[in-house]
């Protein structure tokens, strides 16, 4: 498919002598597809109210004219003005029938919801110009992805990759329709298919690189991002994200030198910042890591991930008071923020104080009722201290909301064991392997950890049951 501006090198020319008529220096007749032209121009280039105000003009010269008047309801239909655009489309009806009219009735249906019209429109506009089908196909593909309609969309692209499988405009929107459907595998193939004919395409690598960081595929994603780099030195999000996939991969050094190089760009950097302070974190860098979760503070002081950083570093140099400023100061910023309440339920406890203690883990559950994680760390609060009653109600209360999560129920065999409740912990340990047989060792290990607690007895009668 060939672009607009490909076929209209002049339109430059008659924009800059259209703007010299409206500037009184010099005068020239536009006729009516000089006027489209120039309104589809200023569209193009993200300048509605300029587009609006020369089908204004236009129409005043030639106020008979169709195309003018499909130019109208375009705007219309863009401005929001969908019942502006009906009305017209209405007018239109008694004098219009070409494959145009009916495209701009299908763009306006999609516009206003009626998808089963909209359908019927393109297909009639189609039948009406089968000569352009491709572009056609392609134009109500992008009708439906303007309305958020994916998979409407990529019935339409789809038809036309069967029907021109090298259309490289075609192939990248298949990839970002099969994107937004969360169907990444199908979008990475489409990708890989454009990247095959045109390897060169710094977008195409960038989006890949996206999508792989999105299955976690990290390895995949520091490639991607790196053939983006190489087309194009100066793709600044592709260091940000580069760095993102590198951290995850434990890469911490390399990660720093991505966020570091992101700096040299434009934004407010507040979380640039704080990246490369965990980074400095995760490599024991405490100093430098203060340094740059201050620095993101200074740019965004209600930042609640910077001061979450602070409190961990706090806390891994031993300054437990610290820490609790810090955290307490994340919570007021953030009170959706579980992670910050747990960490305050820990802090709490390491000072005793264990109603504090009690009321950050709940805060935790009301911040995050649907992470399993917060409802173990407050039965894990209540083992610790010997109330293994209520440790072991906490989980049951919210048995039927996870019964598909084996570690809650590994856990339920655990405290059941330590009450002497030797049925339920059958029961509860048979369930828990059923989902996910695995698990066992690692709360074995909690076990260990936890020792007088749970005691060698108990872990020998824990492995017994297992077997």
């Amino acid at each position: 498919m060939t672009n607009y501006f490909d076929e209209n090198k002049d339109i430059a020319e008659l924009v800059r002598l259209y703007e010299e008529t409206l500037r009184g220096e010099s005068f020239r007749y536009f006729d009516v597809f000089d006027y489209v032209d120039i309104a589809e121009y200023y569209l193009t280039t993200m300048q509605e109210s300029k587009a609006e105000n020369v089908i204004s003009e236009a129409l005043v010269q030639h106020p008979d004219a169709i195309e003018l008047k499909y130019k109208q309801a375009e705007m219309y239909v863009l401005k929001g003005k969908t019942q502006k655009a009906l009305n017209l489309i209405k007018e239109l009806e008694q004098t219009s029938d070409d494959a145009e009219f009916h495209l701009l009735r299908g763009t306006i249906f999609t516009a206003t919801g009626k998808y089963e019209e909209a359908n019927s429109a393109f297909l009639m506009a189609i039948e009406r110009d089968d000569e352009n089908r491709e572009e056609l196909l392609f134009r109500i593909g992008l009708a439906f992805q303007h309305v958020f309609e994916f998979s409407l969309a990529l019935q339409y692209h789809y038809k036309l990759y069967e029907e021109s499988p090298n259309d490289l405009n075609n192939l990248f929107e298949v990839a970002y329709c099969y994107e937004q459907l969360e169907r990444l595998d199908n979008s990475i193939l489409f990708y890989n298919k454009y990247l095959d004919i045109s390897p060169y395409s710094h977008k195409v690598w960038y989006n890949l690189g996206i999508i792989y960081n999105r299955l976690q595929r990290y390895e995949d994603a520091v490639e991607a991002y790196d053939y983006t780099l190489a087309i194009r030195p100066k793709h600044s999000k592709a260091y940000f994200n580069k760095g993102n996939a590198l951290f995850y991969l434990g890469k911490y050094k390399e990660a720093l030198t991505c966020y570091l190089k992101y700096l040299n760009y434009d934004d407010n950097h507040s979380l640039t910042n704080t990246y490369i302070a965990e980074c400095y974190e995760r490599l024991g860098e405490y100093e430098s890591a203060v340094l740059h979760y201050n620095k993101a503070l200074s740019i965004d002081p209600k930042l609640s991930d910077a001061w979450f950083g602070l409190g961990m570093v706090a806390k891994l140099q031993g300054n437990i008071y610290e820490a609790i400023q810090h955290m307490e100061k994340a919570a007021k910023t953030d009170g959706t923020f579980s992670e910050c309440y747990i960490e305050l339920g820990e802090l709490y406890t390491l000072i005793n104080e264990d109603t504090l203690a009690i009321n950050a883990y709940r805060y935790a559950i009301i911040a995050s009722p649907d992470a399993l994680h917060n409802h173990i760390e407050l039965a894990k609060f209540y083992h610790k201290k010997n109330n293994i009653q209520e440790a072991r109600e906490v989980l049951e209360a919210v048995k039927k909301d996870f019964k598909e999560e084996a570690e809650l129920f590994y856990y339920l065999s655990l405290f059941a064991l330590l009450e002497d409740d030797l049925v339920e912990a059958k029961r509860y340990l048979k369930q828990a392997k059923s989902i996910d047989n695995g698990q066992f060792d690692e709360l074995v290990n909690y076990c260990r950890r936890n020792e007088p607690l749970v005691s060698k007895g108990k872990i020998d009668d824990l492995l017994k049951l297992h077997e």
